[in-house]
């Protein structure tokens, strides 16, 4: 039983741990998406072709361009 137990805690412990690292990754991909945004949006790069070059909508763009 406390075999088991264990079993289960080391499981779930290892998937809480990947899960994690997954949305750091994400929150890390979309923060650089952000920072290229700003970056393009400074040299009057298009909506257009800043949302083609990094994957965002040009509606998340438009948010970016008026935080600036």
């Amino acid at each position: 039983m406390v075999q088991l137990l264990n079993q289960i805690r080391t499981t779930a412990v290892a998937k809480g741990r990947k899960e994690g690292k997954e949305e750091g990754l994400k929150e890390g991909v979309k923060k650089k998406a952000l920072e290229t945004v700003q970056n393009a949006l400074k040299l009057g790069l298009p909506v257009e072709q800043i949302s083609i070059l990094t994957g965002l909508t040009i509606e998340e763009i438009e948010i970016v361009k008026r935080e600036l």
